[in-house]
């Protein structure tokens, strides 16, 4: 007998619309392996299911490069992970280490939490098309919430070199009696991101209705976030110190910071002092008890995060999409204002910076590397600066070994820190607007110089600060300031002209959620291992052009550095008439569907 896999109608989404229900988990399972598969940042198309015969040997090629790009990641990370561990031990407080791993877990777990109910749940662009779906509303958002846990099991991929020191060093492997620290890790691990889908539903259905839609509500959270980012650096300085000189015996800053910071999880926050317990060795009962009471945690985060995401789906539902949201809000009545005439390449490049400044998505995007990266040379956490390492006495020479590390140290940081401005979305954030780049009597070649002498300035204007934080601490003379200004100006000039050239291969131009703009996939990591490639070929030469002296490596670096910039530039413009030609704007594509 044909068994039934449909119940009666039910209420839909929407309100007055009623639906067939699957009354089968296997729709939920078949929309969630959709929504994981369609969201996956480095998945090639041929596993995500789309697209099978376009897949070639050289997406599978981008797929395996990226994932070796992370090996590095892993293993500095694991290097951290054991000089800290050391320390630790030292102090008597291995157990620290799992404090270090569960706080980055639940503010990894928290911060995509909020941004997948944000931009899938609330704006998702397929939100119209799952609420003609016969799949209860419920079902929907407990998809879209498991695709954002698998994202943070792979996220909390890159903290795991922390528990992985702890385990060896505190448990080993050779026993069978401590297989069990593994396998208690695992469950932990895999249930550390639903605590976090709670706190950020709880969050989110907080934030949405205050922020409001549209631009406002971007703005708003644009701010946020860099105020958030500056009050964490703040509290990295209160909590580490001024970089100081460490004296002997002195326990480092940064195992410090570990140390209270596990005293902070213990009292103040039970899940991960939970968590921790249930991994130390000697916990009565193996730690059950404390893995028990993490379990329920995750289950009623769970409960938690689809309930009120349910309500945030129906207030997406019930909101215009994109930036139509805008056009709802009266506009206020203007008077025409000549603007004063400008040369064309002048006006493309303001229009690249009202690109970039309109949407606070773009800037908070573009700064927020800006503001992170050099806390990582610059900033406390160190018994010195790394910078204060190649100061040398006065009057020790116009260029020495010393300055020459420094300001190649310097060059590598500032293009590092200006990725979000190098990299991806000079064409992509014109959205469907690019029809009108196809129109304008402009030549191609115009307007990519343009998209290139802006991000190569607006790159060099955001490395200053942490340039002038750099020469200060490793008190450069006029050879080294002069040398950082122009090798960085030829740095990003290169980074800028390679992200340009990656993303007119395919831009992104179909987005309605800004961030979506600076790229997907695989070209987002292959724009940063290109950048790491051309600043390893800069060490390179400078390390085989050392054998001849100070003064060789340092201009043996810069003259790469010029014809990199020089190659990238002119192989992007002379690419440009072909490279505008293949793209094809989103309207015309549908027209042509249609």
């Amino acid at each position: 007998m044909h068994r039934k896999h449909w119940r009666e109608p039910e209420d839909s989404p929407v309100k007055g619309h009623r639906v067939a229900r699957a009354a089968d988990w296997r729709a939920w399972w078949t929309l969630c392996r959709v929504q994981v598969l369609a969201t996956l940042p480095i998945i090639p198309r041929a596993l995500a299911g789309r697209d099978k015969e376009r897949v070639d040997g050289e997406e599978w090629g981008l797929f395996l490069l990226s994932i070796c790009g992370y090996v590095p990641v892993l293993a500095f990370i694991g290097w951290i992970a054991r000089e800290l561990d050391g320390d630790l031990r030292l102090a008597g407080q291995g157990e620290a280490l799992l404090a270090v791993f569960f706080v980055a877990a639940a503010t990894v777990g928290v911060m995509m939490g909020v941004e997948a109910i944000q931009s899938s749940v609330y704006a998702g662009r397929d939100l119209a098309l799952l609420a003609r779906l016969p799949v209860p509303a419920r079902s929907v958002v407990a998809a879209k919430l498991a695709a954002a846990a698998v994202h943070q099991w792979l996220a909390l991929l890159l903290f795991t070199p922390f528990l992985i020191v702890y385990g060896l060093n505190e448990q080993g492997l050779h026993e069978p009696a401590r297989w069990l620290f593994w396998l208690k890790g695992l469950l932990v691990y895999l249930l550390l991101p639903f605590p976090g889908l709670g706190v950020a539903a709880v969050l989110s259905r907080v934030l949405i209705p205050v922020l409001g839609p549209g631009r406002r509500r971007e703005g708003l959270m644009a701010i946020a976030g860099l105020i958030a980012v500056g009050l964490s650096m703040a509290a990295l300085y209160d909590t580490w110190g001024s970089p100081a000189p460490r004296g002997p015996g002195t326990l480092d800053p940064v195992a410090r910071a570990a140390i209270a910071l596990a005293g902070f999880v213990a009292d103040y926050v039970p899940p991960l002092a939970w968590a921790a317990r249930a991994l130390r060795a000697g916990t009565p009962a193996g730690g059950a008890p404390d893995l028990a009471r993490l379990g329920l945690t995750a289950v009623a985060g769970w409960a938690v995060a689809v309930t009120l995401s349910e309500g945030v789906f129906q207030k997406g539902l019930t909101a215009t999409g994109g930036t139509f949201r805008d056009r709802a809000v009266p506009l206020a009545p203007r008077h025409a204002v000549l603007a004063p005439a400008r040369s064309p390449f002048r006006a493309l490049v303001w229009r690249e910076a009202v690109l970039l400044l309109r949407t606070p998505a773009f800037f908070s995007y573009s700064l927020v590397s800006a503001i992170v990266v050099p806390m990582v040379l610059l900033g406390p956490g160190r018994s010195t600066s790394v910078f204060e390492l190649y100061r040398e006495p006065a009057g020790a020479g116009l260029v020495t070994w010393a300055l020459g590390g420094s300001v190649l140290t310097a060059i590598t940081m500032c293009v590092m820190a200006t990725y979000g401005l190098t990299g991806l979305g000079a064409v992509s954030r014109e959205g469907r607007a690019f029809w009108l780049s196809r129109v304008v009597p402009v030549p191609p070649r115009l307007q990519l110089a343009a998209k290139l002498v802006f991000k190569a300035g607006a790159a060099l204007v955001a490395s200053v600060p942490a340039g002038i934080l750099a020469g200060l601490q490793a008190g450069w003379n006029a050879a080294g300031w002069t040398a950082w200004l122009l090798g960085t100006g030829l740095a990003v000039t290169a980074a800028s002209a390679t992200g340009l050239a990656l993303e007119l291969e395919a831009p992104r131009l179909d987005w309605t959620n800004p961030k979506e703009a600076h790229g997907d996939r695989l070209r987002p990591l292959l724009a940063l291992l290109a950048n790491l490639a051309g600043l390893g070929g800069m060490w390179l030469v400078a390390w085989l052009a050392g054998e001849l002296g100070p003064w060789a490596r340092m201009g043996g670096a810069l003259v790469y550095l010029l014809l990199s910039a020089g190659l990238a530039v002119a192989g992007l413009l002379n690419s440009a008439e072909s490279s505008y030609a293949r793209i094809i704007p989103p309207m015309a594509v549908r027209s042509r569907v249609g």
